[in-house]
């Protein structure tokens, strides 16, 4: 592929018309410093297009980083990089790069989904929502770490991909917007487009979010007790290292420390929270003012206690975003594997809440909580009972999805072991995810 490209440089401070365009082939960044306007003239396989409309480079270029530049031809998009001595044009389909800084214009760079300037309409929902998938009954969002690669801006926008910084992987995380069972095609599109631009390597997670949930502090600490519970049987199927990323990052911290054991409500607060106390007589609990750690809401990575299997700190703390993130798993562009998790990690949340319920805790104060607790958690029946595939039954009453999320169980042992047998303790080998998962319960109905 050749490249013919028509560019202006800045002759004058005076309008365009007085700017001087020719014909040059790019052959180091130093020349590209002064270029405002580019037309582009491309020429593969004996065709010739020229339907670029132009494009103002004077704001990417910057001398303490990689250059980078993606642009589109005829829906076909390309990345342009390098640094002071050269550089290189690379189609988005052949090669996904790596990012030095963040790569877009009209997107604002932050950490979080809700300080983005940019507002992303809400989805459009599916034309039919199966009964299957209404047993998705809360809202999710899925984050996405990336090392190399960039989804064009146009394409962010369309498919509700919010791009992020994140300052512990190298690329860019993509984060979904709130979705719900009525947007399961919007996610497929999602998760195909990020297959095709993206990549990741051992420093990148997926996290899910999940919102409209009962907003109680109890329910939030049933929801760590049921998980509690399941979280051996967890570590049994998952990855050798999926619960110390210390081993393997270059940092050396541990991301996705799993549970503890507490003996109260309070305890577990207190250690959340970094040291505020309850009062064991409350019903509710304030969830609205900002974590010790991080006053503004702006600097989450301060909070310690976000770094654990599951996440409460949103949940507890702030008036935006009330979500509980599940941070265990490694990333996956297998639409079946993040489908499957879905309905796995909603079993969970729908135990808690149908304990939540049935036992009228929202009614209790926190002593009588930790009372419960205490007399149904500590029955050997009970720890007999609340595992993965109990969650599965008690919270679906469908065998379309006992059945599927069993054999998805079995198939996420099956991998593991697999992924094991290649020293591949981290979990990367996501090749074997295709291979062993070919179905989620929607597709079953």
């Amino acid at each position: 592929m050749e490249l013919e490209v028509l560019v202006s440089f800045k002759q004058t401070d005076q309008n365009l018309r007085d700017f001087q365009f020719e014909r040059i082939v790019f052959r180091t960044t130093e020349e590209l410093k002064h270029v405002i306007y580019v037309n582009i003239k491309y020429v593969k396989r004996g065709i010739s297009t020229s339907v670029y409309r132009g494009y103002a480079l004077k704001e990417i270029f910057d001398t303490n980083y990689l250059y980078y530049l993606n642009f589109g031809i005829n829906s076909t998009y390309y990345y342009l990089l390098g640094d002071d001595t050269k550089f290189d044009i690379f189609e988005a389909t052949d090669a996904k790069v790596p990012v030095s800084r963040f790569p877009y214009r009209l997107i604002t760079e932050t950490y979080n989904v809700s300080t983005q300037k940019i507002k992303f309409t809400p989805p459009v929902p599916d034309e039919e929502s199966s009964r299957i998938a209404k047993q998705l009954k809360y809202t999710f969002g899925i984050e996405f770490e990336t090392c190399c690669g960039v989804i064009p801006e146009d394409m962010c926008l369309d498919l509700r991909l919010v791009p992020l910084r994140d300052g512990s992987i190298g690329g860019v995380e993509y984060a979904t917007v709130p979705l719900n069972n009525k947007n399961i095609g919007l996610l497929k599109k999602q998760v195909e487009c990020l297959k095709t631009y993206t990549t990741f390597d051992k420093t990148c997670s997926m996290h899910i979010h999940f919102g409209r949930l009962p907003h109680d502090i109890k329910y939030y600490y049933l929801v760590y007790k049921v998980f509690y519970n399941v979280q051996n049987e967890l570590m049994e199927l998952l990855p050798k290292y999926t619960f110390h990323t210390d081993f393997y990052k270059d940092n050396g911290k541990n991301y996705c420390n799993p549970l503890i054991a507490y003996e109260s409500i309070a305890d577990w607060y207190f250690d959340i929270s970094n040291g505020l106390t309850l009062d064991k007589t409350q019903k509710d609990v304030n969830l609205t003012q900002p974590h010790p750690n991080d006053l503004e809401g702006r600097q989450k990575w301060h909070i310690n206690s976000r770094y654990s299997a599951v996440n409460f700190v949103n949940a507890l703390f702030y008036n935006r975003n009330k979500t509980i993130e599940f941070r265990f798993l490694k990333p996956s562009y297998n639409i079946h594997y993040i489908i499957n998790w879905l309905y796995l990690l909603t079993a969970i949340l729908k135990t808690a809440e149908l304990i939540f319920n049935a036992n009228n805790i929202k009614d209790k104060n926190l002593f009588e909580t930790d009372l419960f607790c205490k007399d149904f958690f500590g029955r050997s029946d009970v720890e007999q009972c609340i595992n993965l595939y109990s969650c599965i039954t008690t919270a679906f009453d469908s065998s379309v999805i006992h059945r599927q999320l069993s054999m998805f169980l079995n198939n996420i042992r099956t991998i593991t072991k697999l992924q094991s047998c290649v020293k591949d303790f981290i979990g990367l080998k996501t090749q074997f995810h295709d291979l062993y998962i070919k179905t989620n319960p929607i597709d079953q109905q």
